[in-house]
């Protein structure tokens, strides 16, 4: 009986876990105002460590030297009725945790990757780190936060055109401007960025934290070069900077086109690409999709990517038929667990789509961990760089 009690009280404390960390992501993939966010976060982390604290003392209270079991609801009178709860919570989650952990969907089109990582701390021969917190957090022994990863993926793409056999795009995402992190770190992974040659350039979202960074963008992006282009969408870091009017001209004048709740389309050699920007649920309405018609006899086949910044709007782009989704907020987790991966994920779906490659057709949807962040922390989620290859279906790296 001593056992089954051990396994009922674990499972009621994952059921528990489960709901609280659960509300502070679901909190953060609202729109709502980020003071109401903060007291619905602040909410969640005390439920996490005082309710079972609480309950734990009401349970107790008045029975001493008792003992209490859980398989007996009379001995815990309304507690156990939260208890029963969390078991339920963690009887529904479970399942679709390890049906996730499962899904190899995505590397079914992921069909070659190519990492380095580059310490970049070691590289300039220093922390490019400002503050008391960065600079504890810097000492935080296996903190990756400088230690850059710079991917090359190849992708095989369902419908993409003969003529962008090969096109490449370099995916930046959260790249958190906010002082803590210094420029100089920032100038080492656009150097990385450009020597990657894209083919088009997308940066998808939450570009600055403090108003004075702003500043920054020209130096930084100003001299990424791609054939085709450079585009970007805002996060929901991005509200934090008041003159927004000032950023999207900023942004402008180093080159990039803001596709925040917008459409563009990209001629290329042979085709075209048709691109649209989504900033839900943090900007504006998403943009009046007008998808060109497939195989309608069209001289220029149209492929369609969706710039993103959380990849909650996974299934908007999939309802209107888009081929690539490209998103980050959600930094991989930035602690990923042995075994358990990613806990602590911005996202209505949990960790479900922390980084990484999915495809759910008709779309693919590609993740990034992002370049920084605004907490400097990362355990076992080292920040990502990466180069989208796209190919018909190819087994091998274009040479």
């Amino acid at each position: 009986m001593a056992l089954l009690e051990i396994l009922l009280a674990g499972w009621a404390l994952l059921g528990h876990a489960i709901f609280w960390v659960g509300l502070a992501n679901k909190s953060h993939a609202t729109g709502f105002p980020r003071r109401l966010i903060t007291g619905l976060v602040g909410l969640a982390h005390a439920g996490l460590l005082l309710v079972p604290i609480a309950l734990a003392w009401r349970a107790f209270r008045g029975q001493p030297g008792q003992s209490l079991s859980l398989t007996r609801p009379g001995d815990l009178g309304l507690t156990f009725y939260y208890v029963a709860f969390c078991w339920l919570v963690a009887l529904v989650h479970v399942p679709i945790w390890i049906r996730q952990r499962l899904d190899r969907s995505g590397r079914r089109i992921l069909r070659q990757q190519q990492s380095k990582s580059y310490d970049v701390a070691a590289q300039l021969g220093r922390r490019p780190v400002s503050g008391l917190r960065a600079t504890l957090l810097a000492r935080v022994p296996g903190n990756q936060f400088l230690q850059l990863e710079v991917n090359e993926k190849l992708l095989a793409v369902p419908h993409l055109p003969p003529a962008l056999e090969g096109f490449s795009l370099v995916h930046l995402s959260d790249l958190h401007f906010s002082g803590r992190v210094g420029p100089d770190y920032f100038r080492a992974v656009m150097e990385r960025a450009d020597r990657l040659q894209g083919d088009l350039v997308a940066i998808t979202g939450d570009l600055c934290d403090k108003s004075h960074c702003v500043e920054w963008i020209p130096e930084l992006l100003g001299p990424l070069e791609s054939r085709f282009g450079k585009f970007c969408v805002l996060g929901n870091h991005d509200q934090k900077i008041r003159d927004r009017g000032r950023l999207h001209r900023t942004l402008v004048a180093a080159g990039c086109v803001d596709l925040g709740s917008e459409t563009r389309t990209v001629a290329v050699p042979g085709g075209e690409i048709y691109l649209a920007g989504n900033e839900l649920p943090w900007f504006a309405a998403a943009p009046d999709v007008e998808m060109p018609p497939r195989n309608a006899g069209n001289s220029s086949p149209s492929f369609r990517i969706l710039l993103s910044h959380s990849p909650d709007q996974f299934a908007w782009a999939r309802a209107r038929d888009f081929d690539l989704v490209l998103a980050g907020h959600t930094h991989g987790g930035q602690i990923r667990l042995p075994l358990v991966g990613p806990v602590v994920c911005p996202s209505w779906s949990g960790a479900k789509y922390a980084c990484g490659v999915f495809h759910e057709p008709p779309s693919i949807l590609h993740v990034s961990r992002g370049i920084s962040s605004y907490t400097p922390l990362r355990i076992r989620c080292a920040p990502e760089l990466t180069k989208l290859i796209l190919t018909r279906g190819g087994p091998e790296f274009p040479r």
